[in-house]
């Protein structure tokens, strides 16, 4: 029953960090610093950015941080790295980094789904 707690409170620590990181408002200007709001990248190299006075697509000199830039909004991705972190430091509930780092995606994963289902879910109720 201990281990079962364990890795309840090991997969809400991982999912805790990875959603405060990629979505919280709290650590939004982190965010932006390595992938800032609302940047697509048209083709490759060209980055556009949506120009509500303009109602289009614009040029921008900003760009996302190599690998970083991608890394830090994606629940998924986040939860892999947290988890082999935590594996490290903290508790490893497989016993080995790599299925820690797996453990923890498919939990922050999961887990985000659910919560963003939801909010869809309550935005066409009311």
């Amino acid at each position: 029953m201990e281990n079962l707690i364990n890795l309840v409170i090991w997969c809400l620590v991982v999912f805790s960090m990875c959603n405060a990181l990629a979505v919280s408002t709290a650590l939004k200007l982190v965010r932006d610093f390595f992938y800032p709001s609302g940047i697509h990248e048209m083709e490759e190299g060209k980055w556009v950015i949506y120009d509500k006075e303009k109602e289009d697509w614009v040029d921008t000199d900003k760009r996302p941080v190599p690998f970083f830039g991608k890394l830090i909004i994606c629940p998924m991705c986040l939860g892999f790295w947290f988890g082999m972190i935590l594996g490290a430091s903290w508790l490893s509930p497989t016993g080995s980094l790599i299925l820690d780092g797996f453990l923890g995606s498919i939990t922050s994963w999961l887990l985000y789904l659910s919560i963003q289902q939801k909010q869809q879910i309550g935005n066409y109720q009311g």
